[in-house]
């Protein structure tokens, strides 16, 4: 029986991290469109924080998710190009964002059954 409550309290704390990546990862990418809306980023230093958990969510999520997480970031990215002029048939980030979170779900809902 112990065995088994730990195996649990494991999965737990796995769900819980990536909950965590997960929030970590969506907060980061809106912080970085508003302030986009209020100026570019001539650094890319500035990126650093959301590539870094767009890299764990590589080694962690499933393929569907992490394609999720990349068009987030390529449109994190590409709305921060100085000069670029907004493609009107690019997708807004609400849409990209929502994919990711209901993705995002899906695979904790799965990982924890």
């Amino acid at each position: 029986m112990k065995r088994h409550e730990w195996q649990l309290m494991l999965v737990r704390e796995k769900i819980l991290a990536r909950q965590r990546l997960y929030a970590d990862f969506v907060s980061e990418a809106d912080r970085l469109l508003l302030f986009s809306i209020q100026s570019k980023i001539s650094d890319p230093v500035g990126f650093h924080d959301l590539l870094r958990k767009f890299g764990e969510i590589q080694l962690l999520a499933r393929d569907d998710v992490t394609e999720a997480a990349k068009q987030m970031a390529d449109h994190i990215i590409l709305s921060h190009l100085a000069g670029e002029v907004a493609d009107a048939n690019a997708p807004s980030l609400h849409p990209l964002k929502t994919t990711f979170i209901m993705l995002a779900k899906q695979e904790l809902k799965d990982y924890g059954a």
